[in-house]
Formats: structure tokens, sequence, C-alpha cells
């Protein structure tokens, strides 16, 4: 019928070059965007260095139900930031994120990152810069076996979308909140390691608005923390406007002199820690 269906596509299909050095942005987007309407569609990263200076968008126009991207492990395939850019104003493009997942318009939702490393090179000066950022709605987005070594906040999710899954993960060096999980439902964070974060923020911060609440939603409900490690880290989990967490198995190795700051809890209830 003249439609290609392609249910496998990789960046080099598109000339990415992943050297490191070397622009792939548009070659990824064009591996996402390829054999759109195709469902479980996969794209894969072949070893290398994918050098990028512009977010990675992921929504309802480019994106089908269980959309995958994989690598072929996170010591193999990674994700960068060009070095020497810096992200601001930078050819018109304020660069504040990596890969932006907006769940306006979508009606299937399910994506999975999983087997790469993701990083900035510590080079990002927009104080805001959150490397993987949820919003509008974004849902049901798993991330499996990826290492972020990004030096801002590593996965970012706004009020109106719904909590990630983050499993066996590695999360490196965040100077602000390492996830930032803002939604009415949050998602579930479980068997990561999270090392060195800076003394000013929480590694994982549940922060739901309760000023300017979701509609019909006063607190978030939900969400899981459950047998991660915390490694030289200041204020581990934070929650604030939140029920039903559960909070089990998880070990921390804390730096501040003041042992209770491994947890900071606001105006929550019905939850439970053990």
């Amino acid at each position: 019928d003249g439609v290609w269906s392609v249910e496998k596509s990789y960046p080099q299909w598109f000339g990415a070059i992943a050297d490191g050095v070397a622009d792939d942005t548009l070659a990824i987007q064009s591996s996402i965007s390829f054999g759109s309407g195709i469902r479980g569609r996969l794209v894969f990263f072949p070893q290398g260095k994918y050098g990028i200076t512009s977010y990675i968008n992921i929504d309802s126009t480019n994106t089908t139900y269980g959309l995958t991207l994989e690598g072929a492990g996170f010591n193999s395939s990674l994700i960068t930031i060009i070095p020497g850019f810096n992200g601001i104003n930078a050819g018109s493009v304020d660069l504040n994120s990596m890969f932006l997942f907006d769940g306006n318009g979508m009606t299937n939702h399910r994506k999975t990152f999983k087997n790469f490393s993701i990083t900035d090179n510590g080079g990002i000066a927009t104080s805001g810069f959150e490397a993987v950022k949820l919003i509008n709605g974004a849902f049901e987005v798993d991330f499996f076996r990826m290492w972020f070594a990004t030096s801002k906040t590593h996965i970012s999710i706004s009020q109106n979308s719904l909590g990630a899954t983050v499993d066996s993960c590695v999360l490196d060096t965040a100077t602000n909140s390492s996830i930032i999980d803002r939604s009415y439902k949050p998602g579930n964070y479980s068997n990561n390691i999270f090392v060195s974060l800076s003394s000013s923020a929480q590694t994982i911060s549940f922060d739901y608005d309760t000023d300017s609440p979701k509609v019909g939603w006063g607190v978030s409900f939900g969400g899981s923390v459950k047998n991660n490690l915390f490694l030289n880290e200041y204020r581990s989990i934070f929650l604030k406007g939140n029920q039903g967490m559960q909070i089990d198995g998880n070990k921390f190795q804390v730096t501040s002199s003041d042992s209770n700051k491994f947890m900071v809890i606001s105006n929550c209830n019905a939850f439970s820690i053990l």
C-alpha cells in the first residue's frame, strides 16, 4: 500500500556520527519520528557518543504507544551535550532540557528509556536545566538501567503529568534535586543508586503544589521509594502534600551532621516507612 512499516530504526540511518563532537540532534529526532503510527516501535542507539545542541521532542506528533529508546548499555551508548555548548541562546536555542515528553494531545503514552547514559558534560549554564522533562499530562514513561550524569536535575515531572517508573538506574552528581516529582500521582522509584548530591537540595523531591493543586486534588496520592541506595547525600527524600507514599528497604549514607536530614516530610498523611 506504499506505507513504510518499520519497527526498528537507528539514528545512523539519518546521518548520526556518534563521535561526541558532531551534532546528531536532527538524526536522533528523525529516527524517533520515522515510522510514526507503529505500536511498540524501537529506536536503537548502537555504541557511540551522540552529541546534541537542542532538546529531543517526544510528543503526540511523532510517537506511538510503546515507543522504546534503547542503547547498547550505559557504558556503550551515551547521549551528551556537545562540549563547549553552554545552552544559553546558542543559535537561538535556550537549552533547558535534553528530552522533552509533552503529553499535550496524546492518546497513547507508554514510552521506555533503557540501557544508555545521559550527560550534559557539566557545562550547562541554564540554572533551570532538567535533563528529562515530563509536561502537559505526560505519563507512563519508564527508565530502566540508565545512567544520568547531568549537572543540574536529572528528571522533572510537572504537576499535571503522572510520575515515572525509574528502576535499576544510576543517578549521579545533581546540583539540584535528582528527581523532582510534582505530579498528583507520584511515580515508583526502585533499585536505584543515587550518588553525591549537592548539599543544598533533595535527592528525590515529591513537591506537590498544595497552594495551587490540580483541580480536585488537594494532595498527591500514592508513589513509592523502595530498595534504593543513597550515597553521600544530604536530604535523600523530601515529601510535601502526599498521601499513601510507601518508603521501604532503602539504605542511606548521610553526610550532614544532622542525622534527621535524610528525610523531610511536610503536610502528608497515611504513608508508610519501613
